[in-house]
């Protein structure tokens, strides 16, 4: 799982994700989520047209071996 922090900044929380090479991870747009900033599925239950937010880190390709 992702490391995050919550802050807030302006009256306003922020919310910092910091992801490894190789990671994958879906965010919540449908703001139902009882694991915010993460999508937890509630999107498939309610009345939206949003899913999730899906970010992937590559992993870094190997050097080619000689």
């Amino acid at each position: 799982m992702p490391e995050f922090s919550n802050e807030e900044r302006n009256g306003r929380l922020r919310t910092t994700v910091t992801l490894q090479p190789g990671e994958r991870v879906s965010f919540c747009r449908c703001q139902k989520s009882a694991d915010l900033p993460f999508c937890d599925g509630t999107h498939k239950t309610c009345e939206t047209t949003f899913g999730p937010l899906i970010v992937v880190v590559p992993a870094p390709e190997k050097a080619p071996e000689n």
